[in-house]
């Protein structure tokens, strides 16, 4: 898989919830998760403006998470994504929550996000059209990834 370094060119604003937050009054970990998938997302539809089409699309292989500061309800929080790693069928996708007042890093993770072809139940290689994509979002030339 090609590195590729990420400037976290999608940026999503979050709005905490009271229901996000556990008994010691901190959002659970469980709300940060949900707020990476927003950023996974949000990414997704700055490349293209959809998620699946024609049968074909992405799924979660893995994802490592984190936790560094706690956050709490009311906090000015973003989440950032960008694309830290490209291979042949997959694409390492890295998040991060700050808060916006202090520029604290409450947490960060890194996905794992395979394409898949659902009409075939099976992994298929990332489209040079969304290779292209990607590069044009990070501001960077992607080579082939070397084995």
């Amino acid at each position: 898989m090609r590195e590729v370094k990420t400037t976290y060119p999608v940026r999503v604003p979050l709005q905490t919830r009271f229901s996000d937050t556990d008994a010691s009054g901190h959002i659970n970990n469980v709300a940060l998760m949900a707020y990476f998938e927003l950023g996974r997302a949000h990414y997704f539809k700055a490349l293209k403006g959809e998620f699946n089409s024609r049968g074909r699309g992405f799924i979660l292989g893995s994802i490592e998470a984190t936790f560094r500061e706690q956050a709490f309800f009311g906090d000015d929080l973003e989440v950032e994504a960008g694309i830290c790693g490209i291979g042949r069928s997959s694409f390492k996708i890295s998040c991060r929550i700050v808060n916006r007042k202090t520029g604290h890093l409450i947490a960060e993770s890194e996905a794992t996000v395979v394409s898949f072809d659902f009409s075939k139940g099976r992994t298929n290689p990332l489209s040079e059209e969304w290779k292209r994509l990607v590069a044009k979002l990070e501001g960077v030339e992607l080579e082939e990834p070397t084995q």
